[in-house]
């Protein structure tokens, strides 16, 4: 045990060792997650942008990108549970945030508007898309010409190597899946940053593509 605690029995103390166990992971994951600069820097999103955060769920960080393209811009915050996009909109009105657009989507269409989106961020969701080629389809058709899309996953290093649905199964995703879907998709590659970061539970990667 760590000397970060007091040194005290723990193990007659059950609750007492499962809290500070737990809070010991917090910490370390909110200190190792920190990657909404990188992300927002990657999408190169400014004032009066407009942007989409899909599969974003309650909005961490649909906000942030919100406050990046400013009142004079539009946010898409999509997602197909409408419980999480509830939340986030209690969280806009919390915060008086007017120019986000809540997106009831489906599965293999985001619902955006057409040739209208400076840039689209898919964190953490794309391994969660049961139609891969239709949801893509549907970005590159909503972006524009020079418009940027941002994904980040993460992997775990046993999953390395494994097959798709191996990964996914595992709620992972290599960067080697997703390049090469994206290229099917009529995307160029123009930056990968493998890793991103790394966590105690698994490697996070991001790729920015843009229309071909």
């Amino acid at each position: 045990m760590s000397s970060t605690y007091p040194d005290i029995a723990l193990h007659k103390f059950p609750l007492l060792l499962l809290f500070l166990l737990l809070l010991g992971s917090t910490v370390s994951c909110a200190q190792s997650t920190d990657d909404t600069d990188a992300l927002l820097n990657a999408m190169a999103i400014e004032q009066g942008d407009w942007a989409a955060d899909v599969g974003g769920g309650d909005g961490d960080y649909t906000i942030p990108m919100a406050e990046r393209v400013g009142p004079s811009g539009r946010m898409f915050a999509v997602d197909v549970d409408h419980d999480k996009l509830d939340e986030l909109n209690e969280r806009l009105q919390e915060n008086e945030i007017e120019h986000v657009t809540s997106v009831y989507s489906v599965e293999d269409n985001p619902m955006l508007p057409a040739n209208s989106l400076d840039a689209v961020l898919v964190r953490n969701a794309y391994h969660h898309f049961t139609a891969h080629e239709s949801m893509l389809r549907h970005i590159k058709a909503a972006l524009k010409p020079d418009g940027r899309l941002v994904i980040e996953e993460s992997i775990d290093e046993d999953m390395v190597g494994a097959s798709r649905e191996a990964q996914v199964e595992n709620h992972d995703l290599g960067i080697e899946y997703v390049r090469e879907e994206l290229e099917a998709a009529g995307f160029t590659i123009q930056r990968e940053e493998n890793p991103l970061m790394e966590t105690s539970w698994g490697i996070y990667w991001m790729i920015v593509a843009t229309p071909a």
